[in-house]
């Protein structure tokens, strides 16, 4: 039995720790900054943000990305480590 992906997505894997987050003292938050201008952005492409709690990533269904020129970015009120999935 032969399994064809015809809708298969490539998915793109950006981990970070808390070290990559930078302060921002004028806004109190924290900011998080991928380079994202090899990667083909389309208007379907998801982005998907989990946090690493102990050995497992769990959905953080409240993120606030924004696309800046070629640079993702995340503003959070602390640092965490993770992962972001680009499908």
């Amino acid at each position: 039995m032969m399994i064809l992906n015809l809708f298969r997505t490539r998915e793109k894997n950006l981990m970070f720790t808390e070290i990559d987050w930078t302060r921002d003292d004028y806004r109190n938050t924290y900011r998080l900054s991928f380079d994202i201008s090899r990667i083909k952005i389309r208007s379907s492409t998801r982005f998907i943000l989990y946090v690493l709690q102990e050995s497992r990533y769990v959905l953080l269904s409240e993120s606030s990305e924004e696309i800046v020129g070629p640079k993702l970015q995340y503003v959070s009120h602390f640092p965490f480590a993770g992962k972001v999935v680009i499908r």
